[in-house]
């Protein structure tokens, strides 16, 4: 789950990351839900270009613990 705070970061030209870019990031994330966050938080702030945003960027990525039977 993310917040729109997250794909309208907008770069020095006025591009919107976007929902297309979150859901192809390939950023070699390892496994579990932290590492998820790690890989994605510093390649949309790169994009971003600049120190704040204008709206809360937000990410949580959840992990099954076990299969419900």
């Amino acid at each position: 789950m993310y917040s729109d705070g997250l794909t309208e970061a907008m770069d020095a030209a006025g591009e919107e990351y976007g929902p297309g870019r979150l859901a192809s990031f390939s950023g070699g994330a390892g496994p579990g839900p932290r590492s998820v966050v790690k890989a994605i938080a510093p390649y949309v702030h790169r994009f971003h270009g600049s120190d704040g945003f204008g709206d809360d960027p937000t990410i949580m990525v959840a992990r099954r613990l076990q299969a419900w039977e």
